[in-house]
């Protein structure tokens, strides 16, 4: 269904909802507005009816029966009865025309008033005939009564009948008003969006420069067109960015490849002897390896570029994978020179929390600080001073400071692109410009960060990679 639709259902049924419970507590107040009129009309009656049956301390009905139609208002069915109410007996009866009830219906509804023992106005509904009951006291000899009054609201009941109707009829109208206006508003409320579908099927992958307006900026559309321009320039530059990274995978795959294949062909068509076979099968075992270190390195990048969150990760001891990757480092370049730096654990640390310890994956933060030291292997000097500390209790601070030559600034900001390789590391360093890369996905996979900058005293590189501590 469509949301002006769904808009348009909710508006009306909401407010039709609403529209029906107000007339239904209008109908009902003037119901019972109606029935209190009328109870007090019919009190009034039996109370009038009293003080005219009851004369100089003795039943007159026979004045009541010459005086009543003359003096008391006539109800419409009408009918008055007077019991003792210590014996029960019926003194008089007296019913208008168009008056069903008998003697026998008013001697039941008496003895219903005697048996609720109260002394309050009782009502006795009867078809649509309403009676009262009314308990009287003859002051001079304490003798009570019990009058019953009841008759027909012809004129309340034709009153509420024409409420209810108009009601009904204002309700429909209100109806047909409520689905135009929500049709209207609607349709008004849903036009920007609709121009906004519009403006996004014009958008294609070779047009993602294109953005929607963002018209006033603050309310809920222009929201929506922000955030949307947002993902936009997000794609556009991962598309930029695989652009340049499926073009520098090429070239980098493609120089190998060739010289692999010049060399096959080399031995097939010119070596002649054992040892020139076997230079020219090294050589092509030389290039080889580096397509497979350039393929390993693409792999784990796919790897860390696939796991979005921390889905299934468990605490990791850091300075375990640390003594792992120096381990490594040490048979990458046996020569180099590293010292290591364990500060102590804060003192806020629980006594039964684990040092050094982060949520994540072993294998990638492995492979992050792997790629680090080889890093500064390739491209540093020795010595290389590693350090792992707390910054913070919640925040753990790992340190990688070489001696080499660095990176210019504007090097230094490409840095972490992928196979991105500086012009003096390029020619005399061998590499691929994976490295930095996957240690910083790595790094925002664990919600961590790692920054890279020329050292403070002097020359060389120092690497800071930061990541959520476990407490």
């Amino acid at each position: 269904m469509l949301i002006r639709n769904k808009l348009i259902l909710r508006f009306t049924g909401l407010t039709l909802l609403i529209q029906v419970a107000l007339s239904a507590a209008v109908y009902w107040l003037a119901a019972v507005a109606r029935e209190q009129r009328f109870t007090d009309r019919l009190a009034g009656e039996a109370a009038l009816a009293a003080r005219l049956l009851v004369r100089d301390h003795q039943l007159a009905a026979e004045y009541v029966q010459k005086f009543h139609p003359r003096e008391v208002p006539n109800l419409v069915g009408e009918e008055i009865s007077l019991f003792d109410a210590a014996s029960g007996k019926l003194l008089f009866f007296s019913a208008a025309a168009g008056g069903r009830e008998s003697p026998a219906d008013h001697r039941r509804m008496f003895s219903a008033f005697r048996s609720a023992g109260s002394r309050a106005t009782l009502r006795f509904p009867h078809d649509s005939r309403e009676t009262v009951a009314l308990p009287y006291l003859d002051r001079q000899t304490g003798r009570r009564y019990v009058l019953l009054a009841g008759g027909y609201d012809d004129d309340g009941r034709r009153a509420l009948r024409r409420l209810g109707r108009s009601l009904l009829v204002g309700n429909v109208a209100a109806l047909a008003l409520l689905i135009l206006a929500a049709w209207y508003f609607a349709d008004e409320a849903l036009r920007p969006i609709a121009g906004m579908v519009a403006r996004v099927r014009r958008i294609t992958a070779e047009h993602l420069s294109a953005r929607l307006d963002e018209g006033n900026r603050t309310d809920e559309l222009a929201q929506l067109a922000i955030t949307f321009n947002q993902m936009l320039a997000g794609l556009e530059d991962a598309f930029e960015r695989q652009r340049a990274f499926v073009s520098h995978a090429s070239h980098e795959l493609r120089t190998p490849l060739t010289v692999l294949r010049g060399t096959l062909e080399t031995a097939v068509t010119y070596d002649r002897t054992l040892p020139d076979a076997h230079a020219s099968m090294q050589q092509a075992i030389a290039e080889l390896q580096k397509l497979i270190d350039l393929t390993n390195g693409l792999l784990t990048l796919a790897q860390a570029d696939a796991r979005p969150d921390l889905r299934g990760a468990a605490p990791v001891r850091l300075d375990e994978c640390l003594l792992e990757a120096l381990a490594d480092a040490h048979r990458r370049h046996p020569t180099l020179s590293v010292s290591l730096t364990l500060a102590e654990p804060p003192p806020t640390l629980p006594p039964d929390a684990e040092p050094y310890a982060v949520s994540g994956h072993t294998s990638l933060l492995t492979t992050a600080l792997v790629n680090l030291l080889d890093n500064a292997g390739k491209y540093g000097a020795p010595p290389v001073a590693v350090e792992l500390a707390y910054a913070t209790p919640t925040l753990l601070r790992l340190r990688v400071r070489d001696h080499g030559p660095g990176l210019p600034p504007a090097e230094l900001a490409r840095a972490f692109e992928p196979l991105f390789r500086g012009e003096a590391t390029r020619a005399h360093r061998p590499g691929f410009g994976l490295g930095l890369p996957v240690v910083k996905r790595v790094a925002e996979l664990h919600g961590g960060s790692i920054t890279l900058a020329s050292a403070p005293d002097g020359g060389g590189m120092l690497a800071e990679l930061l990541l959520p501590a476990l407490v």
